[in-house]
């Protein structure tokens, strides 16, 4: 019998909303779990095998809200780790914190609901530059690429093909690469917003303030001081290459650092002019 109206959502609370939601949102959701943008079903999705959907959709779907929650927390999972795990994909909480992060939108420690306020102090352009940010993965492909090494990652350590200690290099090497991603996503950004609009956006998301007294360049600055500090001894160096080897995004100062400097270049003006 299939989930009859949501009473059995025990395995997740964060999802119990799912039951007061409209009959037309529920198909939305469930036809976004299960259908790409071509209008293909999804090779991973399982949800369109169920009773629950051959009995219940289109028109019954607050009859089927255990199944799509379901399917929902296994769409925002990692599929490799949900088969390691027999199925048990990860909680909604989960899901929602590894987006906020990724988003960069932070999340208050009493409850699970994101902290939008970051978002409220932006203007609209700015919010533009952080939409185009995430595009510029989605355009460069390093979802497909970040998700290709982490699976990687951690079917060899699951199976233990890998010890930890082993694998570092192979992780350094990899928080290198995505480092870089991000660079490359704040270009896109950049070029869609343009490069002042874009420092405006990182000195608030750094400060969390809803206006800048000052120059929109101040982490630039911040950055050639660090640069200058960094180069002043190779002990200088070396601990700022041991500090950041394993994180994933880089400095904020830096971000604004690297997009200073390419706002001379010709591709920044020929993208820009298009």
């Amino acid at each position: 019998m299939w989930g009859g109206g949501g009473k059995d959502m025990n395995k997740d609370k964060d999802l119990a909303f799912l039951a007061t939601c409209k009959n037309d949102d529920l198909r939305t959701l469930c036809d976004i779990l299960t259908y790409n943008n071509k209008g293909e079903i999804r090779l991973s999705e399982q949800l369109t095998d169920t009773d629950a959907y051959l009995n219940c959709y289109p028109n019954r779907m607050n009859m089927m809200v255990t199944e799509i929650a379901e399917e929902l927390r296994k769409f925002g999972s990692n599929t490799v780790r949900t088969i390691c795990r027999k199925g048990e994909a990860d909680s909604y909480e989960t899901i929602v914190r590894r987006v906020c992060k990724r988003m960069g939108v932070k999340m208050t420690d009493c409850d699970n609901t994101p902290n939008y306020g970051t978002c409220e102090k932006l203007t609209l352009d700015e919010v533009r530059s952080i939409l185009a940010h995430e595009c510029g993965h989605i355009l460069c492909q390093h979802t497909l690429y970040n998700t290709l090494l982490r699976t990687i990652e951690e079917l060899g350590i699951l199976l233990r093909v890998i010890s930890r200690a082993a694998f570092a290099p192979i992780l350094m090497a990899m928080q290198y690469w995505s480092r870089k991603s991000e660079l490359s996503a704040d270009r896109c950004a950049a070029v869609i917003v343009g490069e002042r609009v874009f420092q405006t956006a990182m000195l608030k998301l750094t400060c969390g303030m809803s206006s800048i007294q000052g120059s929109p360049y101040q982490l630039v600055e911040q950055a050639r001081e660090y640069h200058r500090f960094e180069n002043d001894s190779w002990w200088n160096r070396i601990q700022q290459n041991c500090r950041i080897a394993f994180n994933s995004h880089p400095q904020m100062c830096e971000r604004a650092y690297e997009i200073d400097r390419w706002k001379n270049s010709w591709q920044y003006r020929r993208l820009r002019n298009q």
